[in-house]
């Protein structure tokens, strides 16, 4: 749930006065202070943005959807499951690859009233209420956002220094994540 997640990022930011205020509210509109909501809808928007950002940049999450165009021969983006960022392949009922013109709201195909198969990628959808659950791929550690969170919210405080900190932990979990393999040299200067 988001409300948790700004809490453990507050604890990192070692923000009581917004741990507590979390702690106490069920939604934002509750919240009286306007420098601690303030800075509860930054940490939302910050959570936005650095899911978005590891989604883009990092991480490819994918979706693959079968759809029937329309009479124009079109598929609009907003019938699909998530909104795209990169449509990566379009194949036929056969799983016989399309050609494709792309737009900037839908995908322009062949035929029309015909069933095709989507393969995209995405971003999550972006949440602001603090009941929503949080929508990051199950293989990221929730532990990586947090750090990203932390890091422009400090950014945005003037706070360079311990924003820099947090980024370096950010980009690190990153590192680690992505070379979770063991990896075995050869050992090719041994005699």
């Amino acid at each position: 749930m988001l409300k948790d997640f700004l809490i453990k990022c507050s604890e990192l930011l070692n923000r009581d006065d917004i741990v507590q205020t979390l702690r106490e509210v069920n939604d934002i509109d509750s919240i009286e202070n306007a420098q601690i909501k303030n800075d509860v809808l930054r940490l939302i928007s910050y959570y936005n943005f650095t899911v978005s950002t590891i989604c883009e940049n990092y991480y490819e999450l994918t979706d693959t959807q079968s759809i029937t165009s329309d009479e124009n021969k079109k598929i609009y983006f907003y019938r699909l499951n998530f909104l795209p960022i990169k449509i990566i392949s379009v194949f036929d009922e056969y799983d016989n690859p399309v050609v494709f013109d792309l737009f900037n709201d839908y995908i322009l195909l062949s035929e029309s009233n015909k069933n095709y198969n989507i393969y995209y990628a995405y971003v999550p959808q972006s949440i602001y209420n603090l009941n929503d659950e949080i929508q990051i791929p199950e293989y990221l550690c929730i532990r990586l956002v947090r750090y990203g969170v932390v890091s422009e919210f400090l950014a945005s405080k003037n706070q360079f220094n311990e924003s820099e900190f947090w980024r370096t932990k950010f980009m690190d979990e990153i590192f680690r994540t992505k070379n979770r393999r063991e990896r075995r040299f050869k050992s090719t200067f041994c005699k």
